[in-house]
Formats: C-alpha cells, structure tokens, sequence
C-alpha cells in the first residue's frame, strides 16, 4: 500500500499528489514507524505548499510522530507554525492543545 501512495504522489504537483503522499507518511506513522513517518510527511510541506488541507494534517501529524520520538522541540516548532501561520480553525485549535499538553517537556 505504501507503495502505491508513493507512487501517485510522485506523478503530478495536485491535491490529489499531496493526498497520497501525506497518506504514505501516515501509513508509517500507523506502523510506529515514526521517524520515517516525520520525512515522507513533511514532504507534503515541502512538495506541495500550495495545497493547505493536506499541508496542515501532514504538519501536525508530523508534530505527532516528534512528540513520539520525545523530540518535544521540534513537536513545538511544528504546532507553532500552525498556530501562526496558517488559518485553519480546526488544526490551530489541535495545534494549541498539543503545546498545553508538552510544556515543560
């Protein structure tokens, strides 16, 4: 399965593109693969800045899979980001949880 959402998401720039890729990384991510969960998504970030919805799942879930790592700083780099930058009511709020939750980590 992983396979196939990395090779949809190397064909074209789209949502479509984003979607699978942000979909391999949660593959992984799902597997406690959390390292190389944290690459393939933010990969999404990188590949595809202009495709917000899927940008902003891949950021969070990425701060997911640091928290899981206890790489709390760059968990906190990821959520501020979202807080800050972007305006998605639902994963800003996710994003000021998640800081409440790993202060003083």
């Amino acid at each position: 399965m992983l396979i196939e959402f990395k090779t949809a998401a190397n064909k074209q720039k789209d949502q479509y593109s984003a979607e699978a890729q942000f979909m391999a990384g949660l593959t992984l991510f799902e597997q406690q693969k959390y390292r190389d969960a944290a690459v393939e998504l933010l990969k999404v970030r990188d590949i595809y800045p202009n495709v917000e919805k899927w940008v902003v799942q891949a950021i969070y879930q990425t701060g997911l899979a640091n928290e899981k790592l206890n790489r709390y700083d760059e968990a906190r780099l990821l959520y501020r980001s979202l807080v800050e930058k972007y305006n998605t009511g639902e994963y800003q709020q996710k994003a000021q949880q998640r800081l409440q939750v790993i202060a003083g980590k």
